[in-house]
């Protein structure tokens, strides 16, 4: 399927964005998870209220490798604007029922980050034991409807909604400037309030 395919998809910005629902989970800093009992402790049922708040939803799943080099993108934004009226949410629609490969994603991201190799053009994951980012957004596990409501074919898949609760802007797909698009975009939307 062509990029442009897979956008012509997605919600189209403009319209109202369908109830985000499911299961809650924040990791703690250095936090491990032992087991899927340990797990499901950490869960609670959630709804995301997407009126009065800009609404940054990532979609994502642990066995897309674009994901993961996106996520850290992601917090780094989540830091910068937690506290200035923005929230943002990793939604997981595709992994809740394998909850041992999950644990063990959970368990490694902080240690996993995006390097660049020039003689491929490409992207991909590093391990590296100095280097580490604990991953402090909230993870919402919602049913697979969700990705049809919002027209997810393709992961990554990012979609900004305004505090009236509309589809600002969706997009599809991984690229190395996300964060800087991300801040200029949610900067524009302070701004113009």
């Amino acid at each position: 399927m062509t990029h442009l395919k897979l956008l012509e998809n997605l919600i189209a910005d403009g319209s109202v964005a369908p109830n985000v629902s499911g299961y809650i989970f924040y990791k703690k800093p250095n936090q491990t998870i032992a087991s899927p009992t340990e797990f499901e402790k950490l869960l609670k049922r959630y709804q995301i209220v997407l009126k009065g708040k800009i609404t940054v939803l990532q979609f994502w799943e642990k066995k897309c490798k674009y994901c993961k080099l996106l996520l850290p993108k992601l917090e780094k934004n989540y830091e910068k604007y937690k506290n200035k009226g923005v929230q943002f949410f990793a939604v997981n629609t595709n992994d809740f029922g394998a909850k041992n490969d999950l644990i063990d994603f959970l368990n490694s991201y902080s240690t996993t980050k995006s390097t660049f190799d020039p003689a491929t053009n490409m992207y991909y994951e590093k391990k590296d034991a100095k280097y580490y980012k604990p991953f402090n957004i909230p993870i919402i596990f919602a049913e697979k409807t969700l990705k049809k409501r919002y027209g997810v074919t393709a992961f990554p898949a990012v979609i900004v909604i305004n505090k009236k609760g509309i589809v600002h802007t969706a997009m599809v797909g991984y690229f190395e400037e996300y964060d800087k698009w991300m801040s200029e975009l949610l900067d524009d939307m302070l701004k113009n309030k």
